[in-house]
């Protein structure tokens, strides 16, 4: 008889304790080209990687003169996506990413 394996990811797990599959890299992009890499990345890794968490990075934003431009238009394309393919999300520790449980 097979042994049944249990999962390394645990939905009861703190968000910001999880371990993370896989990261999305926006350093440099622009904040409209960022919004639709986002939500393909998002699309994508919660069709193949449901229920898990994934990282995505903004930056602080201590390089542009106007302040974090990635960041607002990421949180938008987070909370657009919440209930369909984003379970929760929030800013990681750093301040620099975002952390969401995918649905």
């Amino acid at each position: 008889m097979a042994r049944r394996r249990t999962p390394r990811f645990d939905h009861r797990d703190d968000l910001l304790d999880a371990r993370v599959a896989v990261e999305l890299d926006l350093h440099g992009r622009r904040a409209a080209e960022a919004g639709k890499l986002v939500e393909s990345f998002i699309t994508t890794q919660a069709r193949v990687r449901s229920g898990q968490v994934v990282r995505i990075i903004t930056g602080r934003g201590r390089n542009s003169s106007a302040g974090s431009v990635l960041r607002p238009a990421v949180r938008e394309v987070l909370r657009r996506l919440s209930g369909s393919l984003v379970a929760e999300f929030d800013r990681d520790a750093d301040e620099g990413s975002f952390l969401v449980r995918l649905r």
